[in-house]
């Protein structure tokens, strides 16, 4: 139902983690986690266009906040 993932992984990017998921099975959800300001502001096609993301640090409170607005 929801993918986490950071943004900006080795070898991957977050974007395309989640494109691939979503091709195999479109409903999934997603909650970006990155620990750079500039990660907050992109745009684009794909996950990118309808990012929702959970700047680091962050406390578990928050996460479950964050995980739960995003499933509804």
């Amino acid at each position: 139902d929801l993918l986490l993932t950071d943004l900006i992984m080795p070898g991957a990017s977050g974007d395309t983690l989640y494109d691939e998921i979503a091709s195999l099975s479109p409903g999934t959800r997603v909650l970006f986690m990155s620990g750079y300001a500039e990660d907050a502001s992109g745009t684009g096609d794909g996950a990118a266009g309808r990012r929702r993301l959970l700047q680091k640090p962050f406390s578990a409170h928050t996460l479950v906040e964050r995980v739960d607005a995003t499933l509804r």
